[in-house]
């Protein structure tokens, strides 16, 4: 008779069960009622292409701001929460519906004028276009998903969840929207919690970062995997210096930080759209435009004049990205690095020959010392190879140990690399030897 399992065991085992992607093989009873929906319901009997439109006018063709909200653990703030009358915030993802009236073309195409020609859009709305997606929301709401919802700010996802044949349909109108994120950590982190052919069903990203808080270590694996991806919408905040030769100096800092940012140009990119602001702007004079009034007439005035600084940084990042050699080029910085580490390595490996190990007398005994630190290493991190690393020397000279020991004079070194039994030369002879 078969034991039966404890509670501890059950819920271990339920903890680390596989779960089942939602896109798996389907069963013959599956394909059945596929076959079924789609001869006796209404919605399924219309066209592929009326379906898609209607899904598209329930899900699609609007921009989703994403956050991600960590829990702060014992952090003060959640202690000061605790001590008030809302209650604990919800963490994890949640997204809201745009209410900004333009696209992110007419924005850049507005913000590129030098002289504040465009008639039809305020400074405010360049500097600050999503400030109206956040009017409504209270600083610190006690449960910031249901006030959204309750502001029809969301999107209602419960259509996924129709069936099987619906999920397959919508997926790809929905994914088509415009994602955007205020920091690049967020898409970092929402990209990753993607499955792959979510990844691939990306089409369109808008990211508004400080350049400061950029994350360099972002994966080019994470980059390549959205191949999908056909806009990139970036909306750069910086302060920009008044100096020349400092503007230039950092720029070039920022650009180097910004090399993942770049990685993009390994994408087919059919639109991309770049905008710098100097962080006085957004901080600074922003708030001075809350009186302006709404008439287009005298919105004119109030454009920023765009300094030639951050339009010639938004090309240089935009022409990188665009660049159409991008690939080739990447793969020949990627050339070049690992001929550099070669070159290092081996010089490295020089440098070493020319030292003296202290420690062991013979290759074999270093050799043994670095495997059995090897070994430990892997068995801390609970790691099993298929194949046992064979660990290498030092690389450096080694001497005996014994010979090197004795009173010093001329020939103490050359005893001790000429000796003919290094580490025992101090023993009886054995049989045989």
């Amino acid at each position: 008779m078969t034991k039966r399992k404890s509670a501890e065991e059950l819920a271990r085992n339920k903890a680390t069960r596989k779960k089942l992607p939602f896109t798996a093989a389907k069963t013959a009873a599956q394909r059945s009622l596929i076959i079924q929906n789609s001869e006796k319901s209404p919605l399924f009997r219309l066209p592929q292409e009326l379906r898609d439109e209607i899904w598209a006018l329930v899900i699609g063709n609007v921009t989703l701001h994403v956050e991600f909200e960590e829990d702060p653990g014992l952090s003060d703030l959640m202690a000061a929460l605790k001590k008030t009358d809302y209650d604990a915030p919800e963490f994890g993802w949640s997204t809201m519906v745009c209410q900004c009236r333009y696209s992110h073309q007419s924005l850049f195409e507005a913000w590129k004028q030098p002289d504040g020609s465009c008639s039809t859009i305020r400074k405010k709305d360049i500097l600050l276009p999503h400030e109206v997606c956040y009017d409504d929301l209270p600083w610190i709401p006690s449960d910031p998903k249901s006030m959204k919802r309750k502001l029809g700010r969301t999107l209602d996802v419960q259509l996924f969840r129709v069936s099987r044949q619906v999920y397959t349909e919508v997926a790809p109108i929905f994914w088509s929207n415009t994602f955007s994120f205020v920091n690049g950590k967020t898409l970092r982190t929402f990209v990753e919690a993607r499955t792959p052919p979510q990844r691939r069903l990306l089409r369109s990203i808008h990211l508004q970062t400080e350049m400061s808080s950029w994350p360099r270590p972002f994966p080019v694996s994470v980059i390549k995997s959205l191949v999908g991806l056909q806009e990139l919408h970036l909306v750069l905040v910086q302060d920009m210096c008044t100096s020349i030769g400092e503007l230039e100096g950092r720029q070039r800092f920022i650009l180097s930080g910004l090399s993942s940012l770049t990685n993009f140009k390994l994408l087919p990119l059919k639109t991309v759209t770049v905008i710098v602001h100097d962080h006085s702007e957004i901080y600074g004079t922003a708030s001075d435009s809350d009186s302006e009034d709404n008439d287009p007439s005298q919105s004119e005035q109030s454009l920023p004049n765009v300094p030639a600084k951050c339009l010639g940084f938004a090309q240089t990042i935009r022409d990188t990205i665009l660049d159409a050699e991008g690939p080739a080029r990447y793969r020949e910085e990627q050339d070049f690095y690992k001929e550099r580490a070669v070159e290092m390595k081996q010089l490295e490996k020089q440098n070493k020959a020319q030292k003296t190990c202290t420690m062991f007398s013979t290759e074999a005994e270093c050799a043994a010392f670095h495997q059995r630190r090897q070994d430990a290493k892997d068995a801390r991190d609970g790691r099993q190879r298929k194949m046992p690393k064979a660990a290498e020397s030092c690389g450096a000279q080694h001497t005996c140990r014994i010979c090197r020991q004795k009173p010093r004079g001329a020939s103490t070194y050359r005893d001790a690399r000429l000796c003919t039994r290094p580490g025992k030369c101090d023993q009886p002879l054995a049989e045989g030897e």
